[in-house]
Formats: structure tokens, C-alpha cells, sequence
């Protein structure tokens, strides 16, 4: 089992902070609260998370699923899928994923279906970030709960804050000030009530210096009002005139036919997984519950007990030393549609760094993405049992003696895979690169004109 160096770390809030009494709250941040209970308790989010300032510069792309007080979340990596690197130093390629139940218990695995970990109720991994209030906190880009978002920026020993309010149409401006010993720390919200009450700005200072900002696109997504990207600046990285990081939401989706509860088989887990639990030692997950070891392997010589599908094919590929098979939606064309997106937005990050876009350049690239990757999905889901069709065929289990044929067969899928995908190349050479371009000022395109000439030429 590989040791695992994960590249991006979860969102995650250890901090404490004082409650805050729902009472002393101004209207338009009391109203946020319930809206986003009312129509979040289940939700399926996709997102990505960019940072070009700090110590290390990284992104990250996830899937977070809730339903009614279970969370899972599937980190899938940066724009390679790496989601850490192997004992030797190597990329390891993949998908960490994590379910938090309602009753207290958690699992984690990062290995596919072979290995995960448990920790009963009262043991937890950890606290991590709730990606609903990803919006609210001035500083950061994580918050465990709604009193969580509205305190992290004041000290941990602050006393409640004093709170003003002002109107402009249906714009609503919070400031929360709080005076201490030495600094005065004050909060800003901007919250947009035709659109959920979601904030549109924030803004965090010290002694009346601007220390970080945040600029927010609600979109609306099948009728609720979520942040469609997020853009933050702080004053410490490139004298705040340039992104610090953006947060992105690519697909989400609020209640409807979503599941009412996450399961251990909603991350992966199959019949037959080993399962170490914290405070216990090594386990088995039977389908039903965990037991021990010993048994399954006494169930298993008396023929009462059979590894899943699945799971056999990830111990063969381990075996054989092959890479798992750690895809989050089970098929190689689902991954290599996602790689497609994923690309895209590599490429839109790098363009609003290396061409120094203002902020209203940034909205608008922003925009320009989340439309090309609305066109890609539409042609996506207009094709989709064909997609599914041949992921199937792709990921089909061979037996080692069939290999050789095998390999002249994966060509042909491989091929028609590539064939079927270039419509959304076309997408991405006609529309997003263009477009992207035509943002750019007399001056900006100088400076591209004039790197590109000066760029040396690989050997």
C-alpha cells in the first residue's frame, strides 16, 4: 500500500470560535442561514479550488455530496488527478474519499476499493470545511458551520460584535466591528437578496487596511442561488491587484431525487474490503457490517463468502502491479470527459495569471468557462449511453491469458473514444481560447506578443 503525500490538503477548520446568537444577527444574515437549510440538505456539488498565492500553489478538483446530515466527499486530485505521491517518489493518480454519517462514524480510503479506514463514533479524522458556507468566511476558504463563517475573522476570545447595516435596491450591506486591545477588526457582507441572500462581496480589515477581499457570482442552479465562482485577493499577494485563489463551482444540483442517506458503498466500499478501525485493528465490510477477519477467511474456504466483482479486479491489477482503478463515477470515458473539463480550467487559470487580468477580466473568463463546460455537458448528456457503452467496454475485466487480444481491441475503443470526445475539442480551440483572448487589452496583448517572441525554443 502506498504511502500517501496528499498534494492539496481537504478543507479544514480546527480553529474554535464563539457561538454566535442567531438573535444579534442583522436580518440579512439571519435570512441566509435557513435558505441555505431549506434547500441544501441534500445537494451534489463538483468544484475546483486554485490558489496561485501562499507557500504552495496548488489545485484541487472535488465532488461533495450531502443528504440530510451525511457528507461525502471525493477529492480527485489536481489538474493531472494526482492526488499524492507513492514511497518512491512518484505521481500517485486517483481519488481520496471520505463519508462522514450522521451517526458519528467515518471512513476514509484512497486506495480504491481495496483499503479504507473507520473511526467509530467519538474518534473522528478530524473537522473539515462545509463547502455550502464556502462564500461566508472573510479569511479562508473553509468554515464547519454558519456560526463558523461569521467569526473566523476575529480573534477566538472576541466578544460579540457590533453590527451596522444599509440598503442600496436589493443589495444589503453587513459590517461586524469588533474592538480589542490592540486592533479593530471589522467584517463586511454585501448579500444580494433577489438571489438566496448569497453574498456578492466580502471584505476583511485590521485597523481600517484592507487585508483580503472576495468578489462572488451567485448562479442560479435548478432554482437555487449558489456561488458560481469565487474570486479572493489579498493585500500580501501581488499588492492584492491579482487573484489569490478561486474557488469554482462547475455542476451542482439541490434536493430532487438526490439519496436521503450516503452509504459505505457510495465511496467505494465493496464486499470484502479490509477496513482498519482505529482502536480496534483490522476488519471486513461483509456488505452489512463490519466483522473480523478470521472469519471472512473461514467463511471464504467453506464457499459461504465471495469477494465482490470489483474488488477482484483491483486485487488482480494489484498483483500485477498495475495502477488501481480509482475512477469516481466507475468508467474511462466519464474520466476522460472530466479530464477534458479539467484541462479547460488549468488553462483558464494559467491565462488569468500570466496575462494579469484585472477583476472584471477575471469575471468575465470565468463566465466564458462555466458556458463552454455548460455546452460540453449538454453534448455529454445527449450522448450519454454511448459514453457509457464504451467505458464499459474499456474497463471490462480480461483474464491474463486474453491480454495480447485484448491490447488490439483497446485501440479500437481508445480511437473511438478520442472521435467522440473532438466536438468538445472543437469547443475548446474554437470558443474557449478565442474568447478568452478577445478579453484582452491593446497593452496585454503586447506583453503576450512579446513573451511568446522571447520565449526560447525547446530543443
Amino acid at each position: 500500500m502506498a504511502k500517501l503525500i496528499v498534494l492539496a490538503p481537504l478543507l479544514m477548520c480546527s480553529t474554535p470560535v464563539l457561538p454566535v446568537e442567531p438573535e444579534t444577527l442583522p436580518d440579512p444574515l439571519r435570512r441566509l442561514e435557513p435558505y441555505r437549510a431549506t434547500h441544501m440538505a441534500k445537494a451534489r456539488i463538483e468544484w475546483s479550488l486554485r490558489r496561485f498565492g501562499g507557500a504552495r500553489q496548488f489545485s484541487r478538483h472535488t465532488l461533495t455530496l450531502f443528504a440530510d446530515g451525511d457528507m461525502a466527499e471525493f477529492f480527485r486530485g489536481d489538474d493531472r488527478g494526482v492526488i499524492g505521491e507513492r514511497e518512491d517518489g512518484t505521481p500517485l493518480v486517483g481519488e481520496m474519499v471520505e463519508l462522514r454519517q450522521r451517526d458519528g462514524v467515518s471512513w476514509m480510503g484512497t486506495q480504491g476499493p481495496i483499503y479504507f479506514n473507520y473511526w467509530p463514533p467519538g474518534s473522528s479524522s478530524g473537522p473539515y470545511a462545509d463547502v455550502r458556507w464556502i462564500d461566508v468566511p472573510i479569511r479562508g476558504s473553509g468554515a464547519t458551520d454558519f456560526p463558523y463563517a461569521i467569526r473566523s475573522w476575529f480573534p477566538t476570545d472576541a466578544t460579540e460584535p457590533a453590527y451596522e447595516t444599509e440598503a442600496e435596491g436589493d443589495i444589503h450591506k453587513v459590517r461586524a466591528t469588533i474592538e480589542s486591545s490592540d486592533n479593530r477588526y471589522e467584517a463586511e457582507w454585501w448579500l444580494d437578496a433577489r438571489h438566496g441572500w448569497c453574498p456578492v462581496r466580502t471584505i476583511g480589515k485590521r485597523n481600517g487596511e484592507v487585508l483580503t477581499e472576495s468578489r462572488i457570482t451567485p448562479v442560479d442552479f435548478g432554482g437555487v442561488w449558489f456561488p458560481g465562482h469565487i474570486v479572493r485577493y489579498r493585500n500580501n499577494f501581488r499588492d492584492g491587484k491579482m487573484p489569490y485563489e478561486v474557488f469554482r463551482v462547475r455542476h451542482a444540483q439541490f434536493g430532487g431525487d438526490l439519496p436521503d442517506q450516503l452509504t459505505p458503498q457510495d465511496i467505494g466500499v465493496e464486499v470484502g474490503s479490509s477496513i482498519l478501525v482505529h482502536g480496534a485493528g483490522p476488519r471486513c465490510w461483509d456488505g452489512h457490517e463490519l466483522i473480523d477477519s478470521a472469519e471472512v477467511n473461514r467463511l471464504r474456504r467453506a464457499g459461504e463468502f465471495e469477494l465482490s466483482p470489483r474488488l477482484q479486479e483491483a486485487l488482480r491489477r494489484e498483483e500485477a502491479g498495475e495502477p488501481p482503478v480509482t475512477r469516481p463515477d466507475g468508467d474511462s470515458a466519464t474520466a476522460a470527459q472530466q479530464n477534458r473539463l479539467r484541462m479547460w480550467q488549468a488553462y483558464v487559470g494559467d491565462f488569468i495569471q500570466e496575462r494579469a487580468l484585472s477583476p472584471e477580466q477575471v469575471d468575465s473568463a470565468l463566465s466564458i468557462l462555466r458556458e463552454c463546460e455548460r455546452r460540453a455537458r449538454d453534448y455529454f448528456a445527449a450522448r450519454a449511453e454511448r459514453f457509457k457503452e464504451l467505458g464499459r467496454e474499456i474497463d471490462k475485466p480480461v483474464a491474463l491469458a486474453d491480454r495480447e487480444a485484448r491490447e488490439a481491441d483497446l485501440r479500437r475503443l481508445r480511437g473511438e473514444l478520442d472521435r467522440l470526445l473532438e466536438p468538445v475539442d472543437q469547443i475548446y480551440t474554437d470558443q474557449l481560447k478565442p474568447r478568452l483572448d478577445s478579453l484582452l487589452t491593446t497593452v496585454q496583448r503586447e506583453k503576450r506578443d512579446e513573451a511568446t517572441a522571447t520565449r526560447p525554443v525547446s530543443p
